[in-house]
């Protein structure tokens, strides 16, 4: 059971970490600071009627500040996992035909029709 992977969703995962503010490489320290820096930003206990700019209920936006961190950080090694599978793949050639860029291959296929 050690090796048990957890399936990432990474539009999931991507939501978690706007939510939070942080870059997709942040370490646990960073994703945590940026937790705390938004609770005490919104914290209801502070703004008992609602954040001065908007009508989102304050008790709501804790509770999406708080779920993005916890899942985060339940889900920390493979989110990074998922992430790095994510970049390696555009970075190199293993993508699918479908997903490869359509210009540099119409491209190709032009200098090759003209010789």
């Amino acid at each position: 059971m050690e090796n048990d992977k957890v399936v990432i969703n990474i539009k999931e995962a991507t939501q978690k970490y706007q939510i939070l503010g942080v870059a997709f490489n942040a370490s646990k320290d960073e994703i945590r600071r940026a937790r705390n820096k938004l609770l005490h930003q919104f914290h209801p206990d502070k703004y008992p009627y609602g954040w001065i700019y908007d009508d989102v209920d304050p008790e709501k936006r804790v509770y999406l500040i708080q779920s993005a961190y916890l899942y985060i950080m339940e889900n920390y090694d493979d989110i990074m996992d998922a992430f790095q599978v994510l970049l390696a793949s555009t970075l190199s050639n293993q993508m699918p035909a479908q997903t490869r860029s359509h210009w540099v291959y119409t491209t190709i296929a032009s200098f090759d029709q003209d010789e």
